[in-house]
């Protein structure tokens, strides 16, 4: 072969590498540069929502609240809000089993008269005992929840009391507890249900989660109350 044409050739050879590599080059080049736009575009937008979040809520904590309410949390208080959010078929299973038990033992008792045989004592003292059961557990049981309220209250607080400061604004709510200076915050989207007791205004935020709000603790008193009740509904839906 002609030793001009073997250059010619490698000349060609040369060239159409350099240019596969410099296209090559090229394509990594504005591959790499486009994914850091879009990474410096995307962090650049999230710092910009970060901030106008975070002067929204700091303009939202410079105004002064529209509702404030102290609480003071005792177990009397717990278990009556206990009671309010616990759901209805609870009670009335404990109602029929009762029912049922006193239904029961009757019926034995007079079988026990009629036929008599050990079967039907064994049968009559099984459920007296449950009888006895159900109502010791009726009687003793608020009690019980009570003393063991305020001795996680003792163990994590030092307190058999949690001092509640809730603080309503236009667009979010604010709640201190006041042993430990801990803060939580909630939209009102947030908040999914409102429940009365006789002496507390529950809110619920989660599953099993809920604001409480003595309703004594209003600054404004009565008529602030009422005004809170129109408020809240209003926001919630309710």
């Amino acid at each position: 072969m002609n030793p001009e044409n073997e250059k010619t050739e490698e000349a060609a050879m040369t060239a159409e590498d350099t240019a596969e590599k410099t296209a090559e080059d090229l394509v990594d080049d504005t591959a790499e540069k486009t994914a850091e736009d879009l990474v410096d575009d995307t962090a650049e937008e999230a710092a910009e929502e970060l901030v106008d979040e975070t002067d929204e809520a700091a303009a939202e904590s410079m105004n002064p609240p529209l509702f404030t309410v102290n609480t003071v949390l005792c177990a009397e208080l717990q278990l009556e809000a206990s009671k309010a959010v616990s759901p209805k078929a609870t009670k009335y299973v404990g109602y029929v089993a009762f029912v049922l038990a006193a239904v029961g033992l009757v019926l034995m008792i007079y079988r026990c008269i009629v036929e008599g045989g050990s079967t039907n004592i064994v049968l009559t003292a099984f459920l007296a005992a449950l009888m006895a059961f159900l109502v010791y557990s009726t009687l003793t049981g608020p009690k019980k929840a009570i003393a063991r309220w305020e001795e996680n209250m003792r163990r994590s607080f030092g307190t058999s009391e949690l001092h509640l400061c809730t603080e309503f604004y236009d667009r979010a709510l604010a709640q201190t507890v006041t042993e430990d200076d801990s803060l939580v915050t909630e939209g009102y989207s947030a908040i999914r249900q409102m429940k009365e007791t006789e002496h507390l205004i529950l809110l619920r935020h989660s599953a099993s989660q809920w604001f409480f709000l003595a309703k004594d603790g209003f600054q404004g008193g009565a008529a602030e109350l009422e005004k809170f009740r129109a408020f809240i509904a209003q926001k919630i839906g309710g």
